[in-house]
């Protein structure tokens, strides 16, 4: 009796061995797929977490330009307010452009090696179109950023930027350049993001 008991229940072993074994290639499959959607949602998080950080970017450079008065960040403005503050004598074209420089400088930096660094590095893409893809979300990001708050509601809608003797020059963005804005933000960026993405899958792939 122990030992007819014994063996079918070696065989009702053996019979779910080779159960587990036919559905296997399955739970294979389902274990991978549910890797690779945590692996595409990390990379998400990731992305988004970068284009805030574009964001504070931007934040921070307008922030110190006008830390000591608007005329700091007059480099920002269009070229008729730019003429108005230089023949008041509120500064000169010449440290306009000094500001320029040093207000671009760590912008170009940041875009152009800091964050496809943090794409291909740090988020692990490893083609040009996933790098193209991330690159593009946080540029259109920061891009938003930039043109809803600080454009629209910060230089539009608060007295942080005004310029004392520009008063009739506003808005100091007219619809014109906001449109010229909102165009370099949606196509311009994803045309830069391209040519950083084909860079860097070049050096680095």
């Amino acid at each position: 009796m122990f030992l007819k008991n014994t063996f079918k229940n070696g065989a009702r072993f053996q019979k779910w061995r080779r159960n587990i074994k036919m559905d296997m290639p399955y739970l294979n499959c389902y274990i991978t797929k549910t890797n690779s959607i945590l692996k595409r949602s990390i990379i998400m998080v990731l992305t988004i977490f970068e284009g805030l950080i574009f964001s504070f970017v931007l934040l921070m450079i307008c922030v110190i330009d006008i830390q000591n008065g608007a005329v700091g960040g007059v480099h920002f403005y269009e070229q008729d307010v730019k003429d108005r503050v230089v023949e008041l004598g509120l500064i000169t074209k010449k440290e306009i452009k000094k500001n320029l420089m040093l207000s671009g400088a760590p912008l170009w930096i940041y875009m152009i090696f800091l964050m496809p660094m943090a794409v291909y590095l740090i988020n692990g893409a490893d083609s040009f179109m996933k790098g193209f893809i991330q690159l593009t979300i946080i540029f259109w990001i920061g891009g938003a950023f930039d043109r809803i708050f600080i454009d629209w509601y910060w230089v539009g809608h608060t007295k942080a930027w005004l310029i004392p003797g520009t008063e009739d020059l506003m808005p100091y963005i007219p619809k014109s350049a906001l449109i010229k804005k909102w165009v370099s933000t949606i196509i311009g960026y994803p045309i830069f993001a391209a040519l950083l993405s084909w860079i860097y899958s070049m050096i680095i792939l």
